[in-house]
């Protein structure tokens, strides 16, 4: 009936911060000083704040996903940190990875090719700088020349496809 009901944006919410993100923060902390490790989960992790800034706006960024080190009331960051900080973070992933990752066939994304997971990181920083256009035209228009200069997509073979193994 098209009717949005408060469970389902709670629900959204909730699995947002509890699901993936988790887990992301989880694997960038185990994978300090490993950058082919810890670039696939930067770039799931921007992409996944990024969803969810722009479905809500002002969200905990900073602070979130720190309940195990006692951090249970995160503060909201803007947009615009949040965006900012994605920015650097995939720039970070694209630049800092090697061509495998140690995921190999685990990675049921690229299956351990971080070629394809810094083209993934460049078209996702190109969107997002075009969601800065309009309060940041010049910032914008920089991080777009970057991004396409670092090389994102080419065609529908680089796309970020989760190709689900069966049961």
């Amino acid at each position: 009936q098209y009717a949005i009901r408060p469970a389902t944006v709670d629900g959204l919410w909730q699995s947002f911060y509890n699901g993936g993100l988790q887990d992301f923060e989880q694997i960038l902390r185990q994978s300090v000083g490993k950058p082919d490790q810890a670039g696939p989960a930067l770039v799931m992790k921007a992409w996944n704040y990024q969803n969810a800034t722009d479905l809500w706006g002002d969200i905990p960024f900073t602070e979130a996903n720190k309940g195990d080190v006692g951090n249970i009331t995160p503060k909201f960051d803007t947009q615009q940190l949040i965006y900012d900080s994605i920015l650097v973070e995939l720039k970070t992933a694209a630049t800092t990875m090697g061509a495998t990752n140690p995921y190999g066939n685990a990675d049921l994304i690229y299956e351990g090719s971080n070629t394809q997971w810094k083209k993934f990181a460049n078209s996702l920083r190109a969107r997002s700088a075009l969601h800065l256009s309009k309060v940041n035209p010049t910032k914008a228009a920089s991080e777009i020349a970057a991004a396409v200069a670092a090389g994102g997509f080419a065609s529908n073979a680089d796309d970020a496809v989760l190709r689900w193994p069966g049961d």
